[in-house]
């Protein structure tokens, strides 16, 4: 969990100004953090070619 705080530049750059023990250590935040919530998107930049259409629920979606 730690290591997805650090990875996290959303929780990173937030965590001196209002996040705290408590913050994370609460059921609903803590569930979030596990299940990837606050994780960094990838940005499309020049490997966005590259990207394979995958059909899901009748969408295309690129992974």
């Amino acid at each position: 969990m730690v290591g997805k705080i650090a990875e996290s530049s959303f929780l990173r750059d937030n965590a001196q100004k209002w996040m705290s023990f408590d913050w994370i250590l609460n059921e609903n935040n803590l569930t979030k953090i596990i299940e990837g919530k606050y994780d960094d998107k990838a940005e499309l930049g020049d490997d966005a070619d590259d990207l394979i259409p995958v059909i899901v629920d009748d969408s295309e979606v690129a992974i």
